[in-house]
């Protein structure tokens, strides 16, 4: 049906622990971010205005309700080709 390297996130297995590769990648940012000069440019989404979260929520909220609609095929019964 799938060919053999196609997984999906139902049959994935995670190898990592209580931290995440992306909190290490932040805090090598933040090391990054003392070294540049100030005002070296850079855009920062750091605080978002009113807008932008609202604008972040509806678009995540759409996401979320595309993803909920998906289905993964059910597999074939063993035997049947």
């Amino acid at each position: 049906m799938f060919p053999p390297d196609v997984r999906f996130v139902t049959e994935e297995s995670f190898d990592f622990g209580i931290l995440s590769p992306s909190d290490s990648q932040e805090e090598e940012e933040d090391e990054e971010a003392e070294e540049r000069p100030v005002g070296a440019g850079g855009d920062s989404w750091s605080p978002l205005s009113g807008a932008h979260l609202e604008e972040m929520m509806r678009e995540a909220t759409r996401l979320a309700a595309q993803l909920e609609r998906c289905h993964l095929p059910l597999p074939d019964p063993p035997g049947q080709p």
